[in-house]
């Protein structure tokens, strides 16, 4: 396994965009460890979370004039390999002790001593996220108490107040399938039906996916935030936060999804399978969590970092519940069941959220040895069963199944590495890019647990290469997609969403000079439909104007 660093190789680009270039230096090896009830479709149908740059509330576009007053194009052009990521055990999408590492070199940057002035804007912009949202003045918060009723706008405009969902503790958290709406040919609007693709405004009037997205996203932002500045009131107003929503009897979150993504007139009152998706925003918490290590809020607050593990163990307890035998039907257990059967069975990106979840809890909390059998016995064929990555992704080129906008099925040809899964969807592109980043991040994980997905390949040659050369693929060959109905890949809206997966994917494999080259033929044309001066633009990215390069140097060299 190569050094896991993203950059762009020293080559000329297909499109004319100049962009800065990197040096990659620093391989290393990986061990890889032994080998490793269908469900309906409408039982999988979810607005999934928000892409890496929405669920972070990123403003994209750069403020008037910060392109040309904060860049300087001769540090623009330097490297930017600021330390060697080390093969150390770590958790989560990044090693805590590699981040100890780079650490010295990132703050020499910060304070002057280094010319990075890219680093240097990355984190005033990352700052100034945190002075906007007003972070560090928040009262702390949780998912309770809940207000007594919820209000939304429907199609007409007419405000509906609904009593608020009833479950087993003003704890628990609460959330409404999206896609699924009141039936118009009963009475009484149930139970629901799904349309794809079509929000009903109802889901987003209950406050707590809302608060469970904006935890996350504060925990990351001040944990970020502290790691490069250290200022102790990052890590001060972290832990007044986690306190609140995770340990605070009063207004803490219950450690289970039971009621996510409820269907209205269906289920006795429980969610989904597809509510494990709400979960997701959960593994950014935790990478913002372990940025907040060494600092002297968290060494003064012990009890804090044992009731958040207490509590993520709890969780994940929950989430990997294995029933010998179906509980008695109506039951609470039954109704968990039923959920723990739905993600085992299925086959798209809910199963990948669900996995990148269950393993990273199971890395905060020391199951080192779960994680390893989860990745090789779950993720990886075994000699018995196909994994996780075979029942998503094809081998080989052929022909899958679709539905036109009008519903009438159409065969659609597509090549090795497509998603089928992803591409039955009103959102294919949405749904493609989601799994991406979930597919990504688990190879990330399952390398700080010593095993190397990057290269894995199955028997019949599936991998996570393949799927990422489909859509590079697609974005060459604009034409070929099979979509256009629905998303069209050359719109630059729709294009740009799998900018920050390619970038990802070009610290995986950085000397596959055939993928590099694909990777920056994309994202040079990124400039070309966007403008380099938009927030989209790989040129903003590499100046520092998009904060998320922080995130990917943190857990990688470039």
């Amino acid at each position: 396994m190569e050094n896991n660093t993203i950059g762009n190789y020293n080559q000329q680009l297909v499109e004319p965009s100049a962009l800065p270039t990197a040096t990659l230096s620093g391989a290393r090896t990986l061990s890889d460890n032994a080998q490793a009830v269908s469900v309906d479709e409408s039982e999988l149908e979810i607005d999934q979370p928000y892409s890496e740059d929405q669920y972070l509330n990123f403003e994209f576009e750069p403020e008037a004039g910060t392109t040309d007053d904060t860049t300087d194009q001769s540090d623009t052009d330097a490297d930017f390999h600021l330390g060697t990521f080390n093969n150390l055990r770590g958790t989560f999408t990044w090693s805590f002790a590699a981040l100890q590492t780079n650490a010295e070199t990132y703050n020499a940057v910060l304070s002057g001593s280094s010319n990075r002035i890219a680093l240097k804007t990355a984190v005033d912009k990352l700052k100034s996220y945190i002075k906007k949202r007003n972070i560090l003045d928040k009262t702390p918060y949780g998912i309770a108490p809940k207000p007594e009723t919820y209000r939304f706008q429907d199609e007409s405009g007419a405000t509906i107040t609904k009593p608020m969902l009833a479950t087993g503790s003003p704890n628990d958290y609460v959330s409404l399938a999206t896609y699924w709406w009141p039936d118009p040919i009963n009475e009484k609007g149930l139970p629901y039906v799904v349309i794809d693709g079509k929000t009903n405004p109802e889901s987003n009037a209950i406050p707590d996916q809302t608060l469970l997205r904006n935890i996350c996203e504060d925990i990351q932002f001040l944990g970020l935030g502290y790691f490069f500045t250290r200022k102790e009131a990052y890590a001060e107003q972290a832990l007044n936060l986690l306190k609140a929503f995770f340990l605070d009897k009063t207004t803490q979150m219950n450690p289970h999804f039971k009621y996510s993504q409820i269907i209205q007139g269906m289920n006795g009152g429980f969610g989904r399978a597809t509510g494990f998706v709400d979960a997701e925003v959960l593994t950014i918490l935790l990478d913002g969590y372990q940025l907040l290590q060494g600092s002297k809020a968290l060494t003064a607050a012990s009890d804090v970092d044992a009731g958040l593990k207490d509590w993520f163990r709890s969780l994940w307890g929950w989430m990997t519940t294995n029933y010998k035998e179906a509980p008695k039907e109506g039951t609470e257990d039954f109704y968990h069941y039923e959920m723990m059967l739905g993600i085992k069975n299925a086959h798209n990106n809910i199963r990948s959220a669900y996995e990148l979840q269950v393993l990273t809890y199971a890395q905060f909390i020391g199951e080192d040895a779960w994680v390893v059998d989860e990745i090789n016995k779950i993720i990886k064929d075994t000699e018995t069963s196909k994994g996780l990555l075979s029942n998503q992704i094809l081998p080989q080129a052929g022909k899958i199944e679709v539905k036109d906008k009008m519903g009438a099925v159409k065969e659609i040809a597509v090549p090795a590495g497509a998603m089928p899964e992803e591409l039955r969807r009103t959102k294919p592109a949405t749904y493609c890019q989601k799994n991406l980043d979930f597919l990504l991040r688990l190879g990330s994980l399952a390398e700080n647990a010593g095993i190397d997905l990057w290269n894995y390949v199955t028997p019949e040659g599936v991998s996570i290469k393949k799927a990422i050369e489909a859509i590079l693929y697609f974005a060459a060959n604009p034409k070929e997609w099979p979509c256009t109905e629905h998303e069209d890949i050359l719109n630059p809206t729709i294009y740009r969403i799998f900018r920050q997966s390619m970038r990802r994917a070009s610290g995986a494999w950085p000397k596959d000079e055939e993928l590099q080259k694909s990777i920056q033929g994309y994202l040079a044309q990124l400039d070309k439909l966007l403008g380099a001066n938009s927030g989209y633009s790989e040129t903003s990215y590499r100046q520092g104007l998009d904060w998320q390069i922080l995130v990917h140097k943190l857990g990688y060299t470039f």
